[in-house]
C-alpha cells in the first residue's frame, strides 16, 4: 500500500509553479498541496484535478490576491503572472481589457483631436465608468467566502461588452468622421471643377453631406446618453448608426455618379455655350441643335433623388445623349463655317483634327 501511495504522489504534476516569474515564495506553496489547496480550500482528487486546479483561473486569481497583500518583490520587481498558459484564462482576457480601457482613458486625457468631441468624451467617460463598476462588483465576489459562480460570469459578461461597445464605437465614430470630411471634399472639389452650383446632383450631394452630420451626430448622442449598466449593454451597433449608414450609402451613389457627369462635362468643356458671345456665327441647322441641347439639358434637371438612386441606367443615357449632341453642334460649327467667319486659331489642320475626332465620337 504505501509504495503504490508513493508512485500515485510521484504522479503530480508541479510544473505550473515554473510559469511564475520570479518564483513564488515558500509559504505560498506550502498552501498547495498536492491533495488540496488551502489557498483556495479546495480538495484535489487525483493528478488530473490538481493540474487542473493550478493552472486554471480561480487560482490564479487567488495567487495575485494573495501577492497583493504581501507586496512580495525579488530583486525590485513584482511578481509576474504567467502569460503564456496552454489555455486562454477569464483573468488573463480581463486584464487585457481593462489594460486597453485604462488606454482609452489616457488618451482622452490628452489634447483631444478633432473627432474626439465633447459629446465623444462623454460617451468615453460614462463606459469606462460602468466598467469600473463592473470591476468593483466583480472583486467583491471573488472576496466572498463562497464564490457565486453565476453571478461572476454575468459580471465577467457585462465587463467583456462594455469593453467591446467602448472600442467598436470609438473605431466607428473616427472611421465615420474621416469619412465625412474626405466625401465633404470629393464633393467640394466636383463641384468646383463642374462650375455648376445649380446643377441638381450638386444640390442633392451637398444636402446628404448635411444629413450625414446630422445622423452622425445623433449616433454619437445616442451613444452618449447617460443610461445605466443594463441599458448601455443593450445598444447594439447596427441600430445606433443604422441611419447613419444608409445616408453615407446614398451619399457614395451620388459622389460616384458626380465624378462620372464631371467626366462628362470635362470632356466637353471646350463646348460652353457661347450664344451669349458677340459677333458668333451661327446656322439653320446649328440653330436646332441649340434647340435639342435646351431640351436635353431641361429634361436632365427635373430629374429627382428617386430616378437618380432607381433609374440611373436612364439619367446616364440621356446625359451621353446631351454630349453626342454637343459634339455634333461642334462638328456643324466646323464644317459649314465660312472660311473668313472662322476664328483666326481655327488653323486648317486644328479643323481636320476636330472634324474627325466629332465624326469618330459620333460613330460610337
Amino acid at each position: 500500500i504505501t509504495e503504490e501511495l508513493t508512485k500515485s504522489e510521484e504522479k503530480y504534476d508541479h510544473s505550473w509553479q515554473q510559469k511564475y516569474d520570479p518564483p513564488l515564495p515558500a509559504e505560498l506553496l506550502a498552501l498547495c498541496k498536492d491533495h488540496q489547496c488551502d489557498l483556495c480550500r479546495a480538495v484535489l482528487n487525483n493528478p488530473d484535478n490538481a493540474k487542473g486546479h493550478y493552472e486554471g483561473s480561480k487560482h490564479q486569481k487567488l495567487v495575485k490576491k494573495y501577492l497583493r497583500k504581501m507586496k512580495h518583490k525579488d530583486n525590485g520587481k513584482f511578481l509576474k503572472i504567467p502569460r503564456n498558459l496552454p489555455f486562454p484564462t477569464r483573468q488573463h482576457a480581463l486584464d487585457e481589457k481593462e489594460a486597453e480601457v485604462r488606454g482609452i482613458a489616457d488618451l482622452f486625457s490628452q489634447p483631444l483631436k478633432s473627432w474626439q468631441t465633447k459629446t465623444v468624451t462623454r460617451f468615453v467617460e460614462r463606459s469606462i465608468m460602468d466598467f469600473q463598476t463592473l470591476l468593483k462588483w466583480l472583486e467583491e465576489l471573488e472576496s466572498a467566502e463562497n464564490w457565486d459562480e453565476e453571478a461572476m460570469n454575468d459580471v465577467s459578461y457585462g465587463l467583456a461588452k462594455l469593453h467591446r461597445n467602448l472600442v467598436t464605437n470609438l473605431h466607428e465614430i473616427e472611421n465615420n468622421h474621416k469619412y465625412q470630411r474626405y466625401h465633404a471634399e470629393c464633393i467640394s472639389f466636383i463641384g468646383q471643377h463642374l462650375n455648376k452650383p445649380n446643377q441638381y446632383l450638386m444640390k442633392v450631394a451637398n444636402g446628404q453631406i448635411q444629413k450625414m452630420e446630422i445622423e452622425y451626430e445623433k449616433a454619437v448622442e445616442e451613444l452618449a446618453k447617460n443610461v445605466s449598466i443594463g441599458q448601455r449593454l443593450d445598444q447594439k451597433l447596427d441600430l445606433v448608426w443604422q441611419e447613419y449608414r444608409e445616408v453615407r450609402r446614398q451619399l457614395k451613389q451620388m459622389k460616384d455618379r458626380l465624378w462620372e457627369v464631371e467626366s462628362h462635362e470635362e470632356r466637353l468643356m471646350e463646348l460652353d455655350d457661347w450664344r451669349e458671345e458677340h459677333g458668333h456665327w451661327t446656322s439653320k441647322t446649328m440653330q436646332e441643335l441649340c434647340v435639342k441641347i435646351d431640351n436635353q439639358n431641361g429634361k436632365i434637371m427635373k430629374y429627382t433623388r428617386l430616378d437618380l438612386d432607381q433609374r440611373w441606367n436612364v439619367v446616364d443615357r440621356d446625359l451621353k445623349k446631351l454630349q453626342l449632341l454637343r459634339v455634333q453642334t461642334l462638328l456643324t460649327w466646323i464644317s459649314e463655317q465660312p472660311v473668313g467667319s472662322r476664328p483666326h486659331w481655327l488653323c486648317e489642320e486644328l479643323k481636320d483634327h476636330l472634324v474627325d475626332a466629332c465624326r469618330e465620337y459620333s460613330s460610337m
